[in-house]
């Protein structure tokens, strides 16, 4: 039998036909990472342009005029193929290349460009993408053809041929503390890079496998069975050798333990569908990190039982959005046997009212205050100021995240900011913050000016830093704060 090619992605170009082969790319990692920029995202209005997001890196301090000329998408299309593996013909790994299904992605990192799309049932995509560079991440729907990750750039209309290679063996066998097989586990490996294959579920015996690129790292991790208790365990980094990699993952403990209680409100009664989330802070006999989370939802009459295993745990209560009531947190919770843990009083909402100034304390009128809580549910609340820049909301008795957003003129000479803070009985005056400021033209693939596109300033982990919109003109000035708030 002819070996397969490890991997080729046949581009036929405008200008003709190239070929990649995955052996000519460097798969070490790469150097440190590049100082972190701040970057304008452009979403233009839907205008039959046929144009997508884009996005634009911007120097931290820089406050020029800026002119940000969106690219004509092009159209990307191909089929992918995967080795079907015939273990009844003789030979090493007989077998043929056949159209799969896959996710297909072209991940451009801190961008809005990032496209993501599944295949049909025949391996056909076909998306439009912004050129320029891209990582093409192909994630078959079947674990046993690797994961496949290769740089590509984007220049103009192409079709792709992309073959997924055979890879080596990837396998091992899931047990408990005692050497028992776990049966019905989920595997999955995870790339350096954070992408991960399918999962293969263990058999009776407790074996899997998997497939990866020889020479790569991977990283076997086990979210456990169908029951919504087990913990997350995993390998750690492991090199890919040319001959396979072997690899056992072990629970040291399954023996569950049940946990009950009672969620009730000021008045004594019962809360219902009320979620508890038991998130492990350690397990007993597991390596310190382990990951483990597990909810249950209380009944008509606030009662609850849950299994978990036994070791440290860190408890949310969370009521349902609707309900007029604040989550709650237990801290830690140590439980090694079954226990009830008693009555959860959830406390009502509570007011917070307060004045939004700017930074030379003069009162905002009709800003935005969008308040959210931290964590629990991120239940959010949204009111603007009044005419002398006075707010008042009924939200939960718990650190919350507040945006002030400033509207009409004044949008642009206050910038979005963000504040931290408890509700307290005392009034609040949440202040603008100082801003640096970017303005600009937004234009069309032609140069003509881009009316009404949305702009958006980020960092590269995406948090939204200012926004705003090109005026008929395509003209925009969008701010950050430069300062922080509490």
């Amino acid at each position: 039998m002819t070996k397969p090619t490890l991997l080729t992605l046949s581009v036929l170009l405008l200008s003709g036909c190239e070929d990649y082969a995955l052996e000519d790319i460097d798969w070490a990692p790469e150097g440190d990472e590049a100082t972190e920029s701040l970057r304008l995202d452009v979403i233009p209005a839907d205008g039959g342009m046929g144009l997508l997001p884009q996005s634009f890196p911007l120097e931290a301090g820089l406050s020029g005029t800026l002119d940000l000329r969106l690219s004509t998408p092009v159209t990307v299309e191909g089929v992918v193929y995967g080795y079907q593996i015939t273990p009844f013909a003789d030979g090493q790994l007989p077998g043929f290349y056949a159209p799969i299904p896959a996710s297909v992605s072209y991940l451009a990192e801190g961008s809005a460009q990032s496209v993501h799309l599944d295949t049909d049932d025949e391996g056909t995509f076909r998306a439009s993408v912004v050129p320029g560079d891209y990582e093409l991440v192909v994630v078959p729907d079947v674990p046993d053809v690797p994961v496949v990750e290769l740089p590509v750039s984007v220049l103009r209309e192409s079709w792709s041929a992309i073959e997924l290679p055979v890879g080596v063996a990837v396998w091992g066998r899931v047990m408990d503390g005692q050497g028992s097989p776990v049966a019905g586990a989920w595997v999955s490996g995870a790339t350096a890079s954070g992408n991960h294959s399918p999962a293969a579920v263990t058999d009776a015996e407790g074996h899997y496998l998997l497939r990866a690129i020889p020479g790569s790292t991977i990283e076997i991790i086990c979210d456990g069975r169908d029951n919504g208790r087990d913990p997350t365990v995993t390998s750690g980094p492991l090199l890919v050798g040319d001959e396979g990699l072997s690899t056992d993952l072990i629970y040291p403990e399954l023996d569950f333990i049940t946990v009950s209680g009672r969620v009730y409100d000021t008045d004594g009664a019962g809360v219902s569908h009320a979620t508890l989330r038991f998130q492990a802070v350690e397990l007993t006999g597991y390596p310190e990190g382990t990951r483990a989370e597990v909810e249950a939802v209380s009944g008509p009459t606030g009662t609850f039982d849950v299994r978990v295993l036994p070791g440290a745990y860190r408890v949310d209560v969370i009521p349902m959005s609707s309900d007029a009531l604040s989550p709650m947190r237990l801290g830690r919770l140590d439980l090694d046997s079954d226990v009830d843990i008693g009555g959860l009083p959830l406390s009502g909402l509570v007011s917070l009212e307060g004045d939004v100034v700017g930074p030379d304390q003069i009162p905002v009128p009709s800003a935005l205050v969008q308040i959210q809580e931290a964590g629990f549910g991120q239940r959010s609340w949204s009111v603007y100021t009044d005419a002398l820049g006075h707010f008042s909301a009924e939200v939960s008795a718990t650190p919350l995240e507040v945006m002030l957003i400033a509207s009409g003129d004044l949008s642009e000479q206050l910038p979005l900011t963000r504040i931290t803070l408890e509700p307290s009985l005392a009034m609040e005056v949440l202040s603008f913050a100082e801003a640096e400021w970017t303005d600009g033209t937004v234009r069309d693939p032609d140069g003509a000016a881009l009316p009404w596109a949305v702009v958006e300033m980020r960092d590269q982990s995406g948090t939204l830093l200012g926004v705003t919109m090109s005026d008929q003109g395509g003209h925009f000035k969008v701010g950050r704060a430069v300062r922080q708030i509490r």
